[in-house]
C-alpha cells in the first residue's frame, strides 16, 4: 500500500537499535558540521516544541524542500544533497470516485489530452491492495488551471458545483472508454490539494 516505504523505513530503524516516533510533526531541519540533524518538532496538539539530534533525516514529500507553510529544510541547508533546483508544486483539485463495476478493460490511467478542467484519473483499485466492496475506486486530478480558479488560498469556493463539474468531466472521459451513459457514480467527493 501507499505506506509500505515508511513502514519499511520504520522496522529497518527499529531493528536496528533507531527510535521511530510517530503524530509528531517537524518544523525545522538543520544540518550539523560534521553530519547528522537537528530537528525542531511538535506533538500533535502540543503548544510546545522538541529540539532532537538525529544521524539520518528522511523527507518523504517535496513539500518539506519547496518554499511553503510545510517547509522543513530551507535552500540554504540543502548543502550536497542531490535535489533538483526546479521542483514545483501547483493546485489541484481531486475527486474521490467509486464506480458500481470497473468499465470493460479500463486501463489504470486515463489521461485527458487538452481537456479544460481534468489532467488524468488513476484507477486506484488496480493497485495491489486497493481493491474495494465500495466498487471501482478512482482519483481524479483536475488541471492544474481549472484549480486555480476554483481555489480561495487553500479552500475551494463552490465546493458542490466544483465536484459537480468534475464528475461530469470525469464520466465524459469514462464514456471515451466504453461505460454506458448516463455514468453513475456510487460515491463522489472533492478536496483541494494546494500543493500538488
Amino acid at each position: 500500500a501507499q505506506n509500505s516505504v515508511c513502514r519499511g523505513l520504520a522496522e529497518e530503524v527499529s531493528s536496528s537499535g533507531g527510535s521511530v516516533r510517530y503524530a509528531e510533526q517537524v518544523v525545522n531541519a538543520t544540518p550539523q558540521e560534521g553530519g547528522g540533524w537537528v530537528l525542531t518538532s511538535q506533538k500533535r496538539g502540543a503548544t510546545e516544541v522538541e529540539v532532537s539530534p538525529v544521524d539520518v533525516l528522511v523527507l518523504s514529500d517535496k513539500l518539506l524542500i519547496l518554499e511553503n507553510q510545510y517547509q522543513v529544510l530551507k535552500e540554504q541547508d540543502w548543502g550536497s544533497l542531490a535535489l533538483p533546483r526546479t521542483l514545483a508544486s501547483q493546485p489541484c483539485i481531486v475527486l474521490l470516485a467509486a464506480l458500481a463495476a470497473p468499465p470493460p478493460a479500463a486501463p489504470s490511467v486515463l489521461r485527458a489530452q487538452g481537456h479544460p478542467v481534468l489532467e488524468a484519473a488513476y484507477r486506484d483499485s488496480s493497485k495491489p491492495g486497493r481493491g474495494s466492496a465500495a466498487g471501482d475506486l478512482w482519483v481524479v486530478h483536475s488541471t492544474p488551471e481549472y484549480a486555480a480558479g476554483q481555489l480561495d488560498g487553500d479552500s475551494l469556493q463552490d465546493a458542490a458545483a466544483t465536484e459537480k463539474q468534475l464528475r461530469e468531466a470525469f464520466c465524459e472521459l469514462l464514456e471515451k472508454v466504453g461505460v454506458p451513459q448516463p455514468c453513475s457514480l456510487t460515491y463522489a467527493s472533492v478536496f483541494a490539494w494546494d500543493h500538488a
